[in-house]
């Protein structure tokens, strides 16, 4: 897969020049690694070039805290000094805000929970209904002039409550 920033944007997010030697390899993967996320965020890919800017900004922010932080400390001291930052970033590769950007370039815009209506708008009236063992509320089944409701077993007719 090819990386959606260089590793020169990354460079210059971390105030380097460039990298050489295992940085420069260090750097490549995790730009590829953050891109295949994106990927699978989005659910689509992009051809070279055609990524959008807010994309490839979201791609060099999560490069530029893997590379900075690669075991994704969430606490830190150094002598008198100690910092702490927030707890989602120990557990999540994306912040909310970066969510909120990768979710506009989804190829489904639907997310969540959804219904699938299954019925063609058939009328229920005459619906026959089968007597549901253990339960009060029977089962709707057939309509009356259906084929399978002469057998004789099935309500006929508006539920019985």
């Amino acid at each position: 897969m090819t990386a959606f920033a260089s590793t020169t944007q990354l460079a210059n997010r971390v105030g380097k020049d460039s990298f050489s030697g295992a940085n420069e390899t260090r750097a490549s993967a995790i730009l590829e690694d953050t891109s295949a996320f994106i990927v699978s965020e989005c659910g689509r890919d992009w051809a070279t070039g055609s990524v959008p800017a807010d994309v490839v900004a979201v791609c060099l922010r999560v490069a530029q805290r893997t590379f900075n932080n690669p075991d994704m400390y969430v606490w830190q001291q150094a002598g008198g000094f100690s910092v702490r930052l927030p707890d989602q970033l120990a557990t999540q590769i994306f912040t909310a805000g970066e969510l909120l950007i990768l979710r506009r370039h989804r190829t489904s815009k639907r997310g969540g929970l959804w219904t699938l209506e299954t019925t063609r708008g058939d009328d229920l009236e005459g619906t026959g209904y089968v007597p549901v063992e253990g339960h009060y509320d029977p089962f709707p089944v057939y309509g009356e002039s259906d084929y399978y409701n002469q057998y004789g077993d099935h309500y006929r007719g508006s539920r019985p409550y």
